[in-house]
Parts: structure tokens; sequence; C-alpha cells
């Protein structure tokens, strides 16, 4: 990666976990995409100096990349060659996911106030279906699409087939069912009906069409999908076109005691950060601030137009100044926020009391508030990629001017995080000196002093003063450092002893949940693997058969039809040689009649005869030499 850092002119950054690799796109021509694997030093480097736009942001997804400019949108495939499709539109491009359903889904919001999405496999000259957002464009109260977000959570809940669009307001409308018309989901949550009644929803009570809807669903799984562990679903187009889902809203989070200031501020962008109990957005405002919203229950598949439930409700606001910033969402759900020359870290500790508090069916007391740190300053940069990957590594990629800024972010930890105990990442800065050597005191050393004949009392004085002036040099300067020594080693004891003591009081009890989550997702993979062990076994009996099927003797038919094959053979080895024999023979004639026309003049009506004679040879050499050509 260090090759691809320099001489960079203001980069474009992102990170593709599928195949953990950062992505680096130069954007000065000509225009070049570094892939860099980051469990390697190799580099690939890609050519886009065809590409009709100057790049403004982009997406990796699995072995795809979006690169988007002001109107016109790429995808190119990043580990080949084959793919570059390439989408114009008439107006500006105002956001754009992959979706996270689907392998090649590409969902695109536009200010004609549409929401399409684009299976790039099959056509970017049609979307496979749009959804327009109803509002009244005519009216100063409403804003303009501005953003939109994907929901997907790990839980079963209907809510990850939603798609939420903000509005420049800070208006909501939801879009549910939003999906392409091939996706895949996991295996265990094709049990439509279980997740409807463990989530207490009653779709089927008020809205017909969400129930005829899940059974399409239902009904429309491969069989590709047997041996896997997700469950691929391809509806057809009628079906497709018959349940679309109607944009429920406008969802306003406003209390009725907001100043009419506040209403007025704008959004420009939204993310999800969890999609069901509790639902948590994070709306980035233009002026910078930050605001969390937070509402419990699911999102209702609807395909009728009317209000949506959902509420929700400003949980938390986070002041920051200036324009332009840029978020990104780890894995470990935190937040990175690049904004005035400043990179942020915001925690977020009551996420977890708030999905135990779903969980157990009470409500936390002392819920925390969300933990801002500042990282790094003085850092003009313009895109942000944040490396999330196996634990090991965890950092941040800044694009500046001309180069990239690499920042680590293992070091940036709040107390409480630390579940397996290390103690080379506590951050305690211990004295050069290694506590588990012994420290030698040396006894103090003798003092020889020589007294002169006392023969008054001034001169014992000062020979008194002499010894004393050699015993505090000799012995108590060097233990009062050696004491000073002992106390800041007694010192550093107690605060790593400290530090412990608190690293081990914090851990946390969702990472207990995680870990029972993790033996399960185990125990399911075990059950996988004996599965798998049992088809391979009945694929190797199959080919097993068909190898002993090989090896048994002919029966008589076939014995019978083995001779009449190398009969035919033979015959064919016997035509091809007379056809040869002939071939020569009637090449001789035609020469013989050559050189007979040429030195005889003949009468028209033997020449006429002649003529017709060498036709019909030449018609017997081409027949000749095409049954040649078709036997060899």
């Amino acid at each position: 990666m260090e090759n691809a850092i320099r001489d960079l002119q203001n980069p474009l950054l992102s990170w593709n976990p599928e195949s953990a690799s950062a992505l680096i796109l130069n954007r000065s021509k000509p225009y070049n995409l570094y892939i860099n694997p980051i469990d390697s030093n190799s580099q690939q480097i890609k050519n886009l100096s065809s590409l009709p736009f100057y790049p403004l942001s982009m997406k990796p997804h699995l072995q795809r990349l979006a690169i988007v400019g002001e109107d016109q949108l790429l995808v190119i495939s990043i580990d080949t060659d084959t793919e570059w499709k390439l989408i114009r539109f008439n107006g500006k491009i105002l956001d754009y996911h992959w979706h996270p359903l689907s392998e090649s889904a590409l969902a695109v919001l536009t200010p004609d106030m549409i929401l399409r999405i684009y299976d790039v496999l099959v056509s970017i000259r049609e979307p496979e279906i749009e959804w327009r957002i109803p509002i009244d464009i005519l009216s100063s109260n409403n804003g303009e699409p501005v953003s939109f977000c994907f929901l997907q959570e790990k839980e079963k809940s209907l809510s990850r087939f939603s798609c939420i669009v903000l509005m420049s307001n800070g208006d909501l409308y939801v879009i549910s069912p939003a999906i392409p018309r091939k996706f895949s989901v996991l295996k265990e949550f094709t049990n439509f009906e279980k997740i409807m009644k463990i989530q207490n929803n009653s779709y089927s009570l008020y809205e017909p069409s969400s129930e005829q809807w899940v059974n399409e669903i239902t009904n429309n799984i491969l069989l590709v999908s047997q041996n896997l562990r997700k469950a691929y679903i391809s509806l057809p187009n009628f079906v497709y076109q018959n349940y679309i889902a109607v944009p429920q809203g406008p969802i306003s989070f406003y209390e009725k005691n907001i100043s009419s200031d506040e209403r007025s501020l704008e959004y420009d962008e939204i993310f999800c950060l969890s999609s069901f109990n509790p639902i948590v957005f994070l709306l980035k405002q233009v002026s910078g601030s930050l605001v969390l919203l937070v509402g419990f229950g699911d999102i209702n598949i609807s395909f009728s137009s009317r209000d949506s439930n959902l509420n929700l409700s400003v949980f938390e606001q986070i002041k920051f100044e200036g324009q332009n910033g840029v978020i990104r969402i780890s894995d470990d759900d935190k937040i990175y926020y690049l904004c005035n020359n400043s990179l942020y870290q915001i925690s977020l500790p009551w996420l977890s009391q708030l999905k135990e508090s779903c969980i157990l069916g009470r409500v936390s007391k002392d819920i925390k508030h969300s933990v801002v740190k500042e990282i790094n300053k003085n850092l003009p940069g313009s895109s942000l990629a944040i490396i999330h990957h196996r634990i090991r590594y965890n950092y941040a990629l800044i694009s500046l001017e001309q180069e990239i800024r690499k920042i680590d972010l293992k070091l940036i930890r709040e107390k409480g995080e630390f579940f397996n105990l290390d103690l080379n990442e506590l951050e305690i800065n211990l004295p050069k000196e290694s506590l588990s050597e012994p420290i030698n005191i040396p006894p103090p050393p003798a003092v020889d002093v020589n007294l002169p004949d006392i023969t008054n009392e001034e001169q014992e004085l000062a020979a008194l003063t002499l010894v004393v002036d050699k015993l505090y040099e000799k012995c108590v300067l060097p233990l009062s450092k050696k004491a000073e020594f002992l106390k800041t080693k007694v010192d550093d004891c107690k605060e790593w002893f400290n530090k412990l003591k608190n690293s081990a009081s914090f851990i946390k009890a969702d990472s207990a949940i995680k870990l029972f989550n993790s033996i399960q997702g185990l125990e399911e993979k075990m059950k996988n693997v004996e599965r798998n062990s049992e088809i391979l076994k009945e694929k190797i009996d199959r080919i097993l058969q068909k190898q002993n099927r090989v090896n048994l003797p002919l029966s008589s038919a076939e014995r019978d039809l083995a001779m009449k094959v190398t009969q035919l053979e033979k015959m064919t080895n016997s035509l091809k040689t007379i056809a040869k024999t002939k071939l020569l023979e009637l090449k001789a004639e035609k020469a013989a009649l050559k050189k007979l026309n040429q030195n005889i003049s003949l009468n028209p009506r033997l020449e006429n005869q002649i003529n017709e004679l060498k036709h019909k040879c030449s018609k017997i050499a081409e027949n000749i030499k095409k049954y040649e050509t078709d036997n060899q």
C-alpha cells in the first residue's frame, strides 16, 4: 500500500470487507485504481483512463465497484476487465447504495423524487423497479430527497426488507418491501410465519397483500438453495410487479415544543445503526451537527397508501461545526466523523443497554450517553476509509491533498472495552526499567575520614562538619535517589493494578451474549458440515457405482455393435484407398486429354464431347475430394 500512498492527487478511499482490500482511486488523469489486500504486500493497479467523468465517490460490493460522478454512474469489475457499464441520468445523483440482500442490485436516488433499483447483470438502460416519493413538490413545507439507506439486521425482523428516504427538512419516508427481483436471505429467516409471531406483527389482519407476498417468497425459493446456507429467491416478473410497495410517510421526529428555527435546519445524509428493537438512525445536518433518532417496534410491510406507524424521537444531538463532513460506520458499531479538519470517534454505549432492555422487557436505569473523542487534528481530508478486519487490523485512512494519512485506531479505547485482557494493549506508561527485575540496593559505602589532631573546639567542629559532608555525599544522596525510584515503581504498580481491576470489572454482559451466539453459530456450522459430508458420501458412492459399471464385461449386443463398428472402419479405409487410386487415374487421363487437345485440332462436335467429359471428370474429382475431407 505504501507505493499507492505517494504522489496521488486528492484520492478517493474505500474498504472492501469481502475481499479484505483497501481501494484507492487517484482523481487526476490517468485515473488509476489501486487494489491493496491488507494481508499481503501485493498491489494491483487498474487503469481507468477512459473514465468519462470526474469521480466524486465510490462504493464496492463483492467483486464490483460503483464509481459516481455528478450525473453519471459506472459499474466495473474489480478483479477482471470484462465489466464496464455506464448509467447516465437527467439530473444529479443524490445518493446510491448496493442492496445488502443482492449480489448485483444497485439503488440510485435522483431529484425527480424517484428511487430506482438496477440489476447491473441484466440491464442498465431501464431500472428493474422504481418508487416515487408521494409528496406535493409545490408545497413549500416539503423538503427535497437528499439521501436514503437500507435496513439490515441480524435479528429475525421483516425490517431488513425496508428502505428509508430522508428529505432535506428531516422528514422520513418508509418503503417496505424495497427488494430486487432476485435476492437471498439466511435459511432460518425464511420461516416468515414464525417471524411474524415472534415480533407480534399482524400484517394479515389489516393488509392481506402482505400474507400473499410472504407466500410468493416461500414458493419461489430456488432448488439450488437446498445444499447452501442461504435461500436464493427469484420472483417472476408478474409477481414482482404485482407486489410493489407504496412509500409511507412523511414521518417527523420533531416534537411540538421544538422551535421553528430547529425545524428549519436542513439535513443531507442518513445512516441506519440498528433496524430492530431499537430502530436507530443517524442523521447529518448541513451545518455539520449529528442527530440520533430512536424508535421501537417493527417496520410494517405495506402495499397500500397509508400513514406509517413508525414512531421516532430524538435521543441525542451532537453539535459539530463544519460542512461537507464524511461519516463512516465501522464493523464494531463505532462512528468515525471527519469534520472541520479533525477526526472524531463516537461510541454508543447506550445502544447495547436499549437492546438488552428490549430482550428483558424492562427499562434500564442510568442510560449512558454517546462518547465523543477527538482522535486527530489538522486533517484537511476529503475522503475516509475505516479498515476493520479480524481484530488484527483497525485503522483509518484519510485522503489529504497529496497524501494518505494512516491512523491506528487500536490505541483509542474506552474503559470497559476489554473482553480478552491483553496486558500489551493496556495504556500504561511504565519506566524503562522492568518491574520483574529485582532492585538491589547496595549497603552504604564506608566513609574514610582522616581526622587531624584536635586541640580545641574549633578543630573538633571542623572535623565533624567534614565527616557529615562526606556521609551526606556518599550515603544520604544515593539512598534518597533509590527511595524516589522505589516510590515511582510503587506508584506505577498501583496504577497498573487499578487499570487491570477496572478492565476486569468492565467486561460487558453483551460480550457474553455474543460468545453464546457464536457457540450457537458454530453448532449450526457443524450441522451443515455433517449434512455436506452425507451429500459428499452419496456423490462418491454414485461415482464408484459408475466406475464399477465401466469395468463390467460387454454383453452380446455390445459385442455385436463393436464388430459392426470395426467392419465399418475397414470398409471406410478400403473406400478411401480405392478413391485415391481412381483420383490418380482420372488426373492422368485429364493430363493426356489436355495434351491431346493441344496437339490435335478437333471438329466442333468432338470438342464438345471432350469438354463434357472434362466437366464430368472435374465433378467426380470434387466429389472424391469432398468425401476424402469428410472421412479424415
